[in-house]
């Protein structure tokens, strides 16, 4: 593999190889970085060490400055949607440093939340500007980069153990909730303006089991930013940042209501039965946001 990359790298015959080329080179970064947390995982790891991200770094900025030329390739929503998917999840790596005092040690943690925020940003703002008609000719793994984008970006937004590190900035830049409306919105009308029709038994197509998941991930997080302690004015001043209302119960206990009117159940929705979503959604289900 490495000897046809290597070729399709230094003798491109179109714009298509130097794009594939490109996607590989990001895919191999991606995998390494798997590889590591896996192993971090099996061997109860906590923190990715400084020099194999500073390695990964390299790859990636050495994969840069392919992109300038020719113009096409650096405007190529493809390209860049790789790109920056796999600069966040490198940067993202930060949210699992071991705290420090050292100032050279929280300015380099801040600058990778940044760049990892910067990244997120950057991506959605790609993937908006493709017409709701051309979304269903995107890729998987453009699916799968919208889920890990989305899980870092709440990651990011909930990030309250750093104290250098400004969640209602996160929450300024880019508000989550909106953001998850926005793309639920648009993977609901996909189907209508792709011109498809779609045939699912159980009435049930795979677009609309994602937008599902959309909206109940939407909840989770809502409902998670909560604590369980917090007192009803204090959960009342959250969800008014968050824009969901609060009603009180028979009971007398605090209900969250969220404005979609979604699914309510686990977040955590099961997609097992369908290879080609559990793919993309399994893999966060156990995650703790």
């Amino acid at each position: 593999m490495g000897e046809f990359l290597r070729i399709l790298v230094e003798q491109p015959e179109w714009e298509g190889d130097r794009v594939l080329a490109i996607q590989v080179r990001c895919a191999r970064v991606t995998e390494q970085l798997t590889s590591v947390l896996i192993q971090q995982a099996l061997n109860v790891e906590s923190q990715t060490p400084l020099y194999f991200i500073k390695a990964l770094d390299a790859q990636l900025q050495d994969i840069c400055r392919t992109l300038q030329e020719p113009a096409s390739i650096l405007n190529n929503e493809s390209v860049l949607l790789q790109m920056y998917a796999t600069e966040a999840n490198i940067n993202e790596l930060a949210l699992n440093f071991e705290p420090s005092t050292s100032n050279g040690d929280v300015i380099n943690r801040l600058e990778r939340l940044h760049r990892c925020l910067k990244a997120i940003e950057n991506w959605f703002q790609i993937y908006e500007q493709i017409p709701t008609s051309l979304a269903i000719g995107l890729t998987f793994d453009i699916y799968v980069q919208l889920i890990h984008c989305i899980v870092a970006l709440i990651r990011l937004t909930k990030f309250d153990d750093f104290a250098a590190w400004d969640t209602a900035e996160v929450r300024r830049r880019i508000d989550i909730f909106s953001l998850l409306d926005r793309i639920a919105d648009g993977m609901e009308k996909l189907p209508v303006a792709a011109g498809m029709v779609e045939d699912s038994s159980n009435g049930e197509s795979a677009w609309s089991r994602i937008v599902k998941g959309l909206r109940l991930l939407k909840l989770g997080t809502q409902a998670n930013i909560l604590d369980a302690g917090d007192d009803v004015s204090t959960i009342r001043t959250k969800l008014d940042e968050i824009g969901t209302t609060v009603t009180s119960s028979t009971g007398g206990s605090t209900n969250v209501e969220g404005q979609q009117d979604a699914p309510i159940g686990d977040v955590a929705t099961s997609f097992g039965d369908d290879p080609w979503l559990s793919a993309i959604f399994i893999p966060w289900d156990s995650m703790n946001f």
